[in-house]
């Protein structure tokens, strides 16, 4: 459990830092 517990918290945290990169990128691009 404690690896599931991991994994979803990494992925969580992968999905934030990919959304603020696509917004900064969409920054970038204006």
């Amino acid at each position: 459990m404690l690896d599931d517990d991991f994994l979803y918290t990494f992925f969580d945290v992968a999905h934030c830092f990919l959304s603020y990169s696509n917004y900064a990128l969409a920054q970038d691009f204006e």
